[in-house]
């Protein structure tokens, strides 16, 4: 049973998208895991963000 998802970025204006295709649920673990390396901001809330707009996003985080 394949599993398939894609990993959009929430980021205002940013269309950039990663489709995630794998055998296992746990493969896709460690998709998500790859994508956060490459400097995806992964959020089990929601929100995920590309590289070009976690940075962005960060900063404005910590200045709450």
């Amino acid at each position: 049973m394949a599993f398939e998802a894609k990993v959009k970025c929430d980021g205002n204006g940013c269309w950039r998208e990663v489709e995630l295709d794998s055998g296992d649920p746990s493969d896709s673990q460690n998709e998500y895991c790859a994508l956060e390396q490459q400097g995806w901001l992964i959020s089990g809330s929601g929100g995920d963000y590309c590289p070009k707009c976690a940075p962005i996003v960060k900063a404005e985080m910590e200045q709450d």
